[in-house]
């Protein structure tokens, strides 16, 4: 089966411009590993191609024809989401499209209640490495969809949700497509090739704003060391690349876990390795043997979650008043040679 997997151009440049900073996506890339074997299996991200994106797109369709076309989306995405389906929609009317990712997770009664709905085949709700594997056998008449946890499906009159399955086992999962099978290139932060791991996926913070409990509920949940390693292998030493950004929802939310990896990652000797992360200005702050042995490890440049400087929005936000770990957190960094990004 012919499957096309796409990210869609839209970008956060209060963030970071996409000329300075540019990751591949890592949830399409580990969807296109965890299909079982024998599919020819692409993966697009428009974000590379914004200029011209519906002949570019239209081009990749019509020239590579898939029966299924996967869609990964956040909500300040979801308008030019749908523009794309209609297009989709135009050029191939019989081809499967599926919608997964944090947009259609939390808003899939919107969305199957929606004009646009109507256009959708299936929605992947949380986690899609197993949901989108068994969807593709469904789809070959291996198995029925309606047993399959945390998909919903049309069937005409409207929308069937199947129940939320389980969290996966992060140790089944297989390393991220990183090959030709990703149509577009040139990922990279400022003028350096740069890729993207991750080492752990949720966060036990109860943040009032972030979405992250509502994908995979108030859990935390770690890869193994070795598959760790094995990823960062991959990188490089398979695609020569020295800059990873970390993709963690909270790195540091165990800090025994963080300095067994970076003992790990030292021993390995890797030579001009650059590490970028994501973590909370608490954890940081209260633990500077961590953050004194992930400069060891090569991490440079850490995202610290300040929030505001107001106590009365910390509160309101359920970050409590972490002003001072925050100060804090950003003198550790900077003692051990790390530059902060602030959010």
């Amino acid at each position: 089966m012919k499957i096309l997997l796409v990210s869609l151009p839209d970008v956060a440049p209060v963030i970071m411009h996409e000329s300075a900073f540019h990751m591949p996506n890592l949830g399409l890339a580990s969807l296109a590993n965890n299909i079982e074997p024998g599919h020819d299996v692409r993966i697009v991200d428009l974000i590379r191609k914004r200029r011209n994106i519906r002949d570019y797109l239209s081009s990749i369709l019509l020239r590579f024809r898939p029966q299924v076309v996967g869609l990964y989306c956040m909500t300040w995405q979801y308008a030019t989401c749908q523009k794309l389906i209609e297009l989709i929609r135009q050029l191939l009317p019989e081809v499967n499209i599926v919608l997964g990712g944090y947009h259609p997770t939390l808003m899939y009664l919107e969305i199957a209640e929606s004009e646009n709905g109507k256009l959708i085949d299936f929605l992947v709700r949380g986690e899609g490495e197993d949901a989108f594997r068994r969807l593709i056998r469904a789809l070959e008449g291996k198995e029925h969809i309606r047993d399959i946890p945390s998909v919903s499906y049309q069937t005409g009159s409207g929308f069937v949700h199947n129940p939320k399955g389980e969290l996966l086992d992060l140790a089944t999962l297989k390393l991220p497509v990183r090959d030709k099978r990703r149509l577009t290139r040139g990922y990279h932060i400022m003028n350096r090739s740069s890729e993207v791991i991750e080492t752990s996926r949720g966060c036990l913070r109860n943040c009032s704003f972030c979405s992250i409990r509502h994908m995979y509920g108030r859990a935390f949940r770690s890869f193994p060391i070795k598959r760790i390693l094995a990823d960062i292998d991959d990188i490089y030493y398979s695609r020569r690349v020295r800059w990873i950004f970390v993709s963690d929802d909270n790195f540091v939310m165990i800090p025994e876990r963080v300095m067994e990896m970076c003992d790990a990652i030292i021993l390995r000797n890797y030579r001009n390795l650059i590490l970028a992360v994501q973590a909370d200005c608490v954890t940081m702050a209260r633990n500077e043997a961590m953050v004194r042995k992930m400069s060891r490890a090569g991490f440079k440049s850490i995202f610290l979650g300040i929030e505001n400087g107001s106590k009365k929005n910390l509160q309101i936000a359920k970050k409590g008043n972490i002003v001072g770990a925050s100060r804090k957190a950003i003198a550790l960094c900077h003692k051990y040679g790390i530059m902060v990004v602030g959010g």
